[in-house]
C-alpha cells in the first residue's frame, strides 16, 4: 500500500530530470523520473511518450492525459501534454491578458504598475540590433496613439488619430482637446496651430507664416516683419553672410555678398 502510494504521489508530481532518453540510464537513483523519447528500448521498450518512475529499484510507468503539465530539469522548461506530445506551455496556451503588479482587464489586457519600462534589443538570439514598438490600427480612420495622463486624465496625445498623419495635441483638462502639430504624408505637410488656428504651414515650396500655400522659400502674410534687435556693421567689408539684413538708428543694411554690406539711409516724414 505504502508504495502505491509513493507510485501515486511521483505521478502527481511531474518533475523530470530529461525528457531526451530512449532507455532507462546506467546507474538511476530511487525516485528518479523520465519522460521517455522515441523510440523506447530496453526497460522501456514501447513506453514511448510515457512517464517513467524508479521505485524500490523497479521502474513504474505512466501514461500522461491531455493537459498534465511537467517540469523538465534538464531544459528549465514547463511542459503540457497535448494527448501526442509534451509541448512549452506558451505555446498551448494564449493568455486573454497579463498583469504586472496590478489587474488587467478586458480593455487594458496588458497592464503595468512600475516606476519604469524596458524594452531592449535582442543580445541574447542574438538579434538583429535593432528594436522597434509597433502600434498598428486597422484603417486610416482608426487611432493609433500614445497618451499622456495626469491622475490618469489626458494631457497629451501624439500618433495617428482618425488618419495616416502624425500629430500631436494637448489637452488641460482631459476631455478639451487641442491640435498642434501635425505632418501629414500625403500632402507632404507640417503644420503648426496655435488657439485653434493655424500658423504656419511647411510644404514643398517653403514656409508660409499666415499662409497655407507659400509660393517661395519663406512667406509671410502679413503687413510687417520685426527684427528686435539693431546691428551695425563695423564696416562695408565687415563679416557677413549674402542676404544678411540688420538696422540701426540711421541705416538698412544689406550683405549683397559675402563681407560686402550696402546701406541706405533713414529719414523721417
Amino acid at each position: 500500500m505504502n508504495e502505491a502510494l509513493h507510485v501515486i504521489d511521483q505521478a502527481m508530481n511531474l518533475v523530470v530530470l530529461r525528457r531526451d532518453l530512449t532507455e532507462p540510464p546506467a546507474d538511476p537513483a530511487e525516485g528518479d523520473k523520465y519522460a521517455i523519447a522515441s523510440p523506447a528500448s530496453g526497460a522501456w521498450t514501447g513506453r514511448e511518450g510515457q512517464i517513467a518512475v524508479l521505485v524500490n529499484g523497479i521502474w513504474h510507468f505512466f501514461t500522461p492525459e491531455t493537459g498534465w503539465r511537467l517540469y523538465d530539469q534538464a531544459t528549465k522548461q514547463l511542459l503540457v501534454w497535448d494527448g501526442s506530445e509534451w509541448k512549452p506551455l506558451l505555446e498551448t496556451e494564449v493568455p486573454q491578458s497579463f498583469g504586472v503588479n496590478t489587474g488587467a482587464d478586458s480593455y487594458n489586457r496588458l497592464a503595468v504598475k512600475s516606476d519604469a519600462a524596458l524594452l531592449s534589443h535582442d543580445d541574447v538570439t542574438p538579434g538583429s540590433g535593432d528594436m522597434r514598438l509597433v502600434v498598428n490600427k486597422k484603417t486610416q480612420g482608426n487611432t493609433a496613439s500614445l497618451i499622456f495622463q495626469t491622475s490618469y486624465s489626458g494631457r497629451a496625445e501624439v500618433g495617428n488619430s482618425g488618419s495616416d498623419a502624425l500629430e500631436l495635441k494637448a489637452s488641460a483638462d482631459g476631455a478639451a482637446w487641442v491640435d498642434s502639430l501635425l505632418l501629414d504624408p500625403a500632402g507632404h505637410t507640417f503644420r503648426v496651430t496655435l488657439n485653434g488656428q493655424e500658423r504656419s504651414r511647411w510644404t514643398a515650396a517653403g514656409l508660409g507664416i499666415g499662409t497655407l500655400s507659400p509660393t517661395s522659400l519663406l512667406d509671410v502674410n502679413s503687413d510687417r516683419m520685426r527684427l528686435r534687435n539693431p546691428r551695425t556693421p563695423a564696416s562695408p567689408t565687415d563679416s557677413g553672410n549674402q542676404g544678411d539684413i540688420c538696422w540701426d538708428a540711421n541705416f538698412v543694411y544689406v550683405c549683397t555678398a559675402a563681407n560686402t554690406w550696402r546701406r541706405a539711409a533713414l529719414s523721417t516724414w
